[in-house]
This record gives structure tokens, sequence and C-alpha cells, in this order.
């Protein structure tokens, strides 16, 4: 598909088409289409998807949900109403959720727990963690988020590549570094390098690691292009 003109925010450009494909790959002409981000901060990514499924899917029922925390390290909820407003809707009571018009945009100032716990009645196809990447946040976003996640569904984990874990310049709003790889091999989703992984019921599509050439070419403002792992739901947990 192309995604000329179609940018995910200075830090996702190397996870483009891998990215957008495996969300766009899911979303079917009539058919309900759920997509929540952990970690919308401000809208630049959710804008890009929007763009992407309002290019190649105009006929989906798709149906967006972004959540993050008012204060937190990066929420600016006039970027959102910028980059997104065209689909950008009053957000319901979230048991009233699954009510949203269709090709619609909501936020809500909550935690991945709560969102999930009270999102009642909706079995998402894709969610995309980028909230706090602190190794225990992730595996937290990652444990609530699945039972949600329908088989066949696609989970996808930004800041993955090795180069930015554990760099103390990168601390995170609980206190901690980056530790996506941590929390994903934590997990039985990632194993030893170079082994895939080999949690039950989950297969590793991509592990984005982006080259030093694509990082230069990426760049914006100084930082890099950072490395996403994609995986898909292929079972109920036993």
């Amino acid at each position: 598909m192309n995604y000329d003109g179609i940018m995910l925010g200075p830090l996702q450009e190397c996870n483009r088409k891998a990215f957008l494909d495996s969300i766009l790959d899911l979303c079917r002409p009539g058919k309900e289409f759920w997509l929540a981000e952990i970690g919308i901060a401000a809208g630049a990514t959710m804008a890009g998807i929007l763009r992407a499924l309002q290019r190649h899917r105009p006929d989906c029922d798709w149906k967006c949900a972004g959540i993050d925390i008012v204060g937190g390290w990066c929420f600016h909820s006039g970027a959102i109403r910028s980059s997104c407003g065209q689909w950008l809707e009053p957000a319901p009571k979230l048991e009233d959720l699954p009510e949203l018009p269709a090709r619609k945009l909501v936020y809500y100032d909550c935690g991945s727990e709560y969102f999930f716990n009270h999102a009642a009645g909706i079995q998402f196809d894709a969610v995309h963690v980028d909230g706090c990447h602190a190794p225990t946040c992730v595996a937290r976003d990652f444990l609530v988020a699945a039972p949600k996640l329908k088989v066949g569904g696609v989970m996808i984990f930004h800041d993955a590549d090795p180069w930015c874990q554990n760099d103390p310049k990168e601390i995170q709003g609980c206190g901690f570094p980056i530790g996506t790889r941590q929390a994903l091999i934590s997990l039985d989703i990632l194993g030893v390098p170079h082994v895939t992984g080999y949690r039950k019921g989950w297969a590793v599509e991509h592990n984005i690691i982006p080259s030093n050439a694509a990082c230069a070419t990426h760049n914006r403002g100084g930082q890099l292009c950072r490395g996403s792992v994609i995986i898909r739901k292929t079972a109920e947990a036993p």
C-alpha cells in the first residue's frame, strides 16, 4: 500500500510500512475494527494511522481509542485536537464505548488497566503499546490488554530497538529507563538474542531494529528513529 505523505512521528518512521500494514491488513470492508493506543501523547502516531485508514480502508467501520495520563510524560490534549480533530468525538463513558460511531476517535485520561477493565464488550483487533516504556509498565500493559485482543489481532510495542534500552538519558515517567525488550523477554515473547518468541499463543511477526542508515535518514531534532516489535495473538491463553 502507498503511504506517501503519511507520517507516524519522528521516532516511528523506520516502522511505517510494517506498522501500518499490520493494522490495515486486519481491517475489512463492512467489518467493525477496533484499535487502542496506550500512550496517545500528542496524537502524531494516531493521526498517521487514521490517515492510512481513511485512504486505504474508507469502507471499514474502524473505531479508535487512545489513552494517556494527564500530567504524564508527553500527553498533550491540545495537540491531539489539532492533529486528529477531524475524527475526534467527545469521549463517552467507557461502558458506552461500544456505541462509538464508525471512523471516529476518542481518548481517555486513564491508565491501561482501568481502560481495558472498563471497556466492556469490546475485543480489539490491534493495540499499540507506546506508554511508559519501563519494564514493569510494558509488562503490565501487555497483561491487561492481551485478554481483550482478538485471536489473529496484533500488538505493537514501540521503543524496542536494543540501543535505546536502559539509557540513563531516557528516564520514563515512573523514574526508570526504557526497558521494552527486557519486558518482552521477561514475558517470554522475545527469547535470548537471535531466538524468536516462544510464549504460547503468540508469534513474533516483526522485530524491527533500524539500521544506522535508517536512523540517519529519519533523524528529527537529534532523536533517532526507534524500532518496534509486532506480535500476533494466535490462540487464547490456556
